[in-house]
């Protein structure tokens, strides 16, 4: 079975493992992280706490990961505005 490829434009192929990534503004805004608990806004919360929908789902040193649905948003401690929902 050998097949032509030169009819093929590889440049219309997916990344089947690649996932697009979008910066954006928010209104959310990680403020502190302290244990197992962050500052967001001004209000505390903890792990599976909800926020305006979103659910947080993971607590590392520098960042928060929140989900709602299908999104997922990252919200990072040392760099204003950097939010990026996959």
């Amino acid at each position: 079975m050998n097949q032509d490829c030169s009819n093929i434009d590889f440049s219309l192929i997916q990344d089947p493992f690649f996932q697009k990534t979008t910066n954006i503004k928010s209104d959310f805004s990680l403020q502190a992280i302290i244990s197992n608990k962050v500052k967001i806004n001004d209000k505390w919360y903890a792990l599976n706490d909800d926020i305006e929908g979103f659910k947080i789902v993971e607590i590392k040193n520098s960042q928060v990961v929140l989900i709602k649905e299908e999104k997922i948003m990252v919200l990072k401690l040392y760099e204003k505005n950097n939010i990026f929902i996959y």
